[in-house]
């Protein structure tokens, strides 16, 4: 190829076009708590805890998302990464591979907390906490989430063993 041809096929390469486009979500969560004692303060309710807006963007082989969200009453940087395509299946970024559309997770849980320190004088007992989580991927940015769970607190000072159970779904 002459230089005049490799000229030739260089500017033919059509320039990277700048694409930007909204992003977001919302995170809404829903909870049905059923205690064995009536007068402790845990509540049923469905809330929106998290939501976010912002961009994200390509540029040839560039991508990019930056997103601002508002949790806990304040606003914050919750989504910002750039990432290059190496191919069509590599890139370098970072982070954990989200799961194809369609996939789903059971997770069985457990956790035993010991609440107490008896060299500080403190004797809150122990929790035992079982749940059961079915995950379902909707699709590369959406999940959908049940979650069941039993806890029990044992061997409080100055109040009654007590036990919760707790079922719950979300949509992020």
């Amino acid at each position: 190829m002459t230089g005049l041809a490799m000229a030739a096929a260089v500017s033919a390469q059509a320039e990277p076009e700048l694409k930007v486009s909204p992003a977001g979500r919302i995170l809404v969560d829903a909870t049905y708590v059923n205690t064995r004692h009536g007068d402790d303060k845990l509540n049923s309710g469905v809330g929106i805890p998290d939501a976010r807006m912002g961009v994200s963007f390509t540029y040839g082989q560039w991508k990019g998302r930056v997103e601002m969200g508002f949790a806990y009453n304040k606003v914050s940087m919750k989504d910002v990464w750039m990432q290059y395509e190496l191919d069509k299946t590599n890139f370098v970024r970072g982070g954990i591979a989200t799961p194809d559309p369609g996939n789903m997770e059971l997770c069985l849980q457990y956790n035993y907390t010991s609440l107490s320190d008896a060299t500080a004088g403190v004797y809150g007992g122990y929790l035992n906490d079982w749940s059961l989580c079915y995950n379902f991927y909707l699709n590369r940015r959406m999940i959908w989430r049940v979650r069941g769970s039993w806890t029990k607190v044992t061997n409080r000072v100055g109040f009654p063993d007590n036990e919760c159970s707790i079922l719950e779904t979300l949509c992020k």
